[in-house]
């Protein structure tokens, strides 16, 4: 799935874009889906992927961000709910652009390696701080991680404190976690830029395509 900060990049893109009141609520939701409490090495998660992220799998391939829709933006494009249904297009993208490239152009290495995913995720990780320290004061980040609260009320199956814990747990993590700076062996920067590209675009015209038939 999508790095945090290459969702809330294309979450800032669309937010330019689209008729978007509560900022703060909006960045959350785009967020949302991965706010599951990990077990201790983060092979699963409560409540699991498959309800958090829609999905009728385990695989990226399987969520269904229409059936979401259908749930909770069919009548009102409220801002929460709105970034959350960006962040289920935004993980499908990743999956054909960058994940299913990943397992097939390192095919022996996932076979041979277990674990092989999180080598690759060092490099997509990577990619995300170099953003970051290119940008101290950028609007997503700053105001995810000055919240002191941010209570659900939006989805019954987190917890209360969910969204709380997950952004604190995100704005630590970036701050604090060893980066690497070696050069990139999995994931050029052009791919990864291509893909904030690309998703903005493509999330924008459906995004075009539901407002139609509103």
């Amino acid at each position: 799935m999508a790095t945090w900060i290459a969702h809330l990049r294309v979450a800032e893109a669309l937010k330019q874009a689209w008729p978007i009141e509560d900022a703060c609520a909006f960045y959350v939701g785009n967020l949302g889906p991965d706010c599951g409490e990990p077990n201790e090495d983060w092979s699963s998660f409560e409540p699991p992927s498959e309800v958090s992220h829609w999905s009728t799998s385990y695989k990226k391939s399987t969520i269904d961000p229409e059936r979401f829709y259908q749930a909770y933006l069919r009548e009102d494009w409220n801002d929460f709910y709105l970034g959350y249904y960006i962040h289920l297009q935004c993980d499908l993208i990743w999956d054909r652009l960058i994940g299913r490239v990943a397992r097939q152009r390192f095919q022996a290495e996932f076979q041979s390696t277990p674990g092989f995913i999180w080598t690759i995720k060092e490099d997509w990780y990577a990619h995300d701080n170099h953003f970051v320290i290119a940008h101290p004061d950028w609007e997503p980040l700053r105001i995810i991680c000055q919240l002191d609260e941010f209570p659900n009320t939006y989805l019954d199956y987190y917890p209360e404190h969910a969204f709380t814990r997950q952004m604190a747990y995100i704005c630590s993590f970036y701050r604090s976690y060893a980066f690497h700076d070696r050069e990139f062996l999995y994931l050029s920067k052009e791919e990864y830029d291509d893909y904030i590209a690309t998703a903005t675009a493509e999330i924008h015209q459906i995004l075009l395509l539901k407002a139609n038939r509103r």
